[in-house]
């Protein structure tokens, strides 16, 4: 919950949205997209980001194992690069695309 609050804090109107979903036996995989701006500081290991003012769209991947109706497991793919280079936080490769 603490990184959660911590990304909220940075980008309060974050909005997720779910682009596909596949399920097999007890797991789930969704597939979100995530739109927001940077508009307080970013938490990160050793480094606080500044508020860029800039909006980013990224991608990520969350995996839910359930056991019966509750999630006994749950691990999440975020695309942290993509987001960095969107808010200018680390250089862009030339011809790299940000989506």
């Amino acid at each position: 919950m603490e990184v959660w609050e911590q990304w909220r804090s940075a980008s309060p109107d974050v909005n997720g949205t779910i682009t596909n979903a596949v399920a097999s036996g007890n797991t789930v995989v969704q597939e979100i997209t995530w739109q927001a701006t940077q508009t307080g500081p970013l938490s990160l290991p050793g480094r606080t980001i500044p508020p860029s003012g800039k909006r980013h769209v990224t991608r990520s991947s969350l995996v839910l194992v359930f056991e019966g109706d509750r999630v006994k497991e749950s691990r999440l793919y975020f695309d942290m690069l993509s987001l960095l280079q969107q808010i200018g936080a680390i250089p862009q490769q030339a011809g790299a695309s940000a989506s």
